[in-house]
């Protein structure tokens, strides 16, 4: 399809228009859609590519998407939500944001490594040795550590 877009090309003109509506339309990556109306430049979607790619190969649906378009309320972008909304799976979103934050995951791990071992009876004491108690309450065995478990 013959789409409206910005020149191709190093001149500074062109760079000077994509960065300003990059920073304008809030784009995060790249390729990026965001439909306006041609003939008063209002929003329309911001989620242009993901409806695109749902026709992808099938020209005669083409028309749909931009009947849809059509249909939708206009906005000034001033006032647009910018930002396609998140329809990730939460637990797929969490798993990113884990990922985003490695720190977070040996934070898990730690806790999880003292949760185990609280759970399974053993108390440290501040020498680093672990202590763990049979049914009666009594000691016994104790096995040293010197701190190195990761």
């Amino acid at each position: 399809m013959p789409w409206l877009s910005l020149p191709e090309g190093a001149n500074e003109k062109s760079s000077e228009i994509k960065n300003k509506l990059a920073s304008m339309m809030k784009i995060q990556g790249i390729p990026t859609m965001i439909v306006l109306e041609v003939n008063t430049g209002k929003f329309v979607t911001a989620s242009g590519r993901e409806d695109v790619m749902k026709v992808a190969g099938r020209p005669e649906q083409m028309d749909a998407v931009i009947q849809n378009w059509k249909s939708l309320e206009t906005v000034p972008v001033e006032e647009a939500m910018l930002t396609a909304p998140d329809n990730r799976n939460p637990l797929v979103k969490f798993v990113f944001f884990l990922f985003k934050n490695p720190i977070l995951i040996f934070a898990l791990v730690y806790f999880y490594k003292q949760y185990l071992k609280h759970t399974a009876g053993g108390h440290n004491d501040a020498a680093g040795s672990s202590t763990i108690e049979d049914e009666d309450g009594d000691n016994t065995a104790t096995e040293q550590h010197d701190g190195s478990e990761f």
